[in-house]
């Protein structure tokens, strides 16, 4: 039991020293590339709603006969 808490110890320790290496990016780099992440998404999610509105207009309205 006692070598797991050693283990796990030393890979917390490694795991800090790894993270104070990282570069980290400059505030405004990161909030200009989160937004066009987010316009992006609202993008793609309007071009998902629209095709999918398309194709149940065909499906149902078109095909079927129905509406």
């Amino acid at each position: 039991m006692a070598g797991n808490f050693g283990r796990f110890g030393r890979y917390v320790r490694e795991s800090v020293k790894e993270v104070k290496k990282v570069v980290w990016p400059e505030r405004s780099y990161t909030l200009r590339m989160t937004m066009f992440v987010v316009a992006f998404v609202t993008v793609l999610a309007v071009f998902i709603y629209g095709v999918d509105t398309l194709i149940s207009w065909l499906f149902f309205d078109v095909l079927m006969k129905r509406g």
